[in-house]
């Protein structure tokens, strides 16, 4: 057990006890399996899945639009663009 100095008082402090013996300061624990790893497996997982159909779905909306003749393919354009990149980003974020 490796001694440490308390932040409070600066008395010496086991690294494996709970709070110093000195002053009473409780050393805060984190617990590694909670918090945001879980989030960012999730979304890594995910947000290709978004981008992928944000294209496919922007793709059949122009396709329709343009078969009934209606000029309303701006937010078609806007989710495949946000689409494309959505999985622009993921792509570069995985790859590093």
């Amino acid at each position: 057990m490796a001694m440490q100095i308390c932040p409070d008082c600066h008395g010496p402090i086991s690294s494996s006890a709970p709070s110093c013996p000195t002053c009473g300061w409780k050393r805060i624990r984190i617990n590694p399996g909670h918090g945001y790893g879980t989030a960012a497996i999730l979304l890594a997982l995910f947000a290709p899945f978004g981008g992928i159909l944000g294209i496919i779905f922007g793709a059949v909306s122009i396709s329709k639009s343009k078969n009934a003749g209606m000029r309303t393919a701006g937010s078609a354009t806007a989710a495949i663009i946000v689409g494309i990149v959505t999985t622009l980003v993921w792509t570069l974020i995985m790859s590093m």
